[in-house]
């Protein structure tokens, strides 16, 4: 993504209607999954922008950030964050079964290699753990 949109990213997306109802239905869904729960989740964030989202999650345990953007990275440790790392979500830096909850948003579709991230996703994700994966329904959007 060009820098431009983490720009309106970071200035908007706590705010904005799209990304504040986005937030909320992630956050359900995850509720939903850590009741089954005792300890609090790992949660990796794919693409995680200028980490709105990163920090709401924050509410179920230890979340951590990719995104291959050094422009989101900034604003992400702007707003406090420090498990935020630079990298491609197709050759992600953690270990296998990482992550209790693995999130990604609008992501896939930028990939030159669609089957290389969904593969990395499988890989850092705990046997049992959760998924969440969006893309747009229309590539405009």
């Amino acid at each position: 993504m060009k820098d431009s949109t983490y720009d309106f990213l970071y200035a908007e997306e706590m705010n904005h209607w799209w990304y504040r109802v986005r937030r909320q239905l992630v956050k359900k869904i995850i509720r939903t999954y850590a009741k089954e729960r005792k300890e609090p989740l790992r949660i990796l964030d794919i693409g995680c922008g200028a980490g709105a989202l990163m920090r709401e999650l924050e509410e179920f345990g230890e979340v951590s950030g990719v995104d291959i953007s050094p422009r989101a990275i900034e604003y992400c440790r702007e707003r406090g964050l420090t498990r935020v790392r630079e990298a491609d979500a197709a050759r992600l830096p953690f270990e296998e079964e990482s992550f209790d909850v693995v999130v990604m948003l609008d992501v896939l579709e930028h990939l030159e290699d669609d089957v290389a991230g969904s593969t990395e996703v499988a890989r850092v994700l705990k046997s049992g753990g959760l998924a969440v994966i969006a893309v747009p329904a229309f590539m405009f959007l």
